[in-house]
């Protein structure tokens, strides 16, 4: 730390980790130090390196299936039968999807960062939106899940912004997949009152343990950073859903507990305008097999 070189050292508090950054500048008459207080920027340093290995561990997966797949087809040596054939092709299908949804993912938080653009709101067919969430889920629940609906009483299109709603329910409901590996039962369910809709994606899953709450949402945070349970992902997703949520005024937020599976909730505001013409159904509203 001599010679106007600093060094930055962290020091432990009962509320907490602060970073000092120390330089002893020698002059005729002794040593002057400078203390400054560095914890913003080695914070910023410790996330510029967490990114950067999760990143990097979330794109060298696919890369890696997708090229041993590629050299494996591209051999002329080994012939290979059919049933082999068509499992690599449906790695490359699927890893392709998983590279894929990394970048888009990386693009969306990105580009979110700095957007505040609220679109007006359309009318939504809300039991069209359930059916088409629930069927791109199909494709990629395995067989031990089961996807279930609930709708509410009365189903008149709403005025909601169709698009970033449809973007938050793919992504929870994709989380719900991802995290529970046991298998189960997972339910979509939509309430809607007089002035506002509830959206809820619950899953059997692991469940978030308490310790992890305060952070869930934050940009990159993993509740699983050691990837324990199996389930790959950036940390973006329920991020990219809190920003989407804010864009069209709505409230995200979940229950959850280590062990006991996760329930996440999205309520709107719906405006007035778009229920003038309303009229109440006698529709049911028992949960329905999807």
């Amino acid at each position: 730390m001599r010679g106007g070189k600093p060094t930055t050292y962290p020091f432990e508090f009962a509320d907490g980790e602060i970073w000092l950054s120390l330089v002893a500048t020698p002059y005729a008459g002794g040593t002057l130090y400078a203390f400054r207080d560095a914890t913003e920027a080695a914070r910023f340093e410790q996330m510029r390196r967490d990114v950067i290995t999760t990143v990097s561990h979330e794109l060298r997966t696919p890369v890696s299936s997708i090229y041993g797949a590629v050299a494996t087809l591209a051999r002329d040596d080994t012939p290979l039968t059919e049933e082999t054939r068509q499992q690599l092709i449906e790695m490359l299908h699927a890893e392709t999807e998983r590279l894929s949804r990394i970048v888009n993912d990386l693009v969306t938080a990105n580009s979110l960062a700095d957007d505040d653009t609220r679109q007006p709101p359309g009318e939504c067919d809300l039991v069209a939106l359930v059916e088409r969430v629930l069927e791109r889920a199909r494709e990629r629940c395995p067989d031990n899940l089961q996807l279930r609906k609930q709708l509410p009483e009365w189903t008149e299109p709403a005025a909601v912004d169709e698009e970033r709603l449809e973007q938050i329910l793919d992504a929870l409901l994709d989380n719900a997949i991802r995290y529970s590996p046991g298998g189960g039962e997972i339910e979509l369910a939509v309430e809607r009152s007089d002035s506002a809709i509830r959206f809820s994606v619950r899953d059997p899953g692991i469940g978030i343990d308490r310790r992890h709450h305060p952070h869930i949402g934050e940009k990159f945070y993993r509740a699983d950073p050691e990837q324990q349970t199996g389930a790959a992902g950036l940390g973006l997703g329920l991020y990219i859903c809190n920003q989407l949520a804010s864009l069209i005024n709505g409230r995200l937020w979940f229950e959850s507990s280590a062990g006991a599976g996760s329930t996440f909730f999205l309520e709107l505001a719906e405006l007035p305008s778009a229920r003038s013409h309303q009229v109440r159904t006698p529709a049911s509203s028992a949960a329905t097999r999807a």
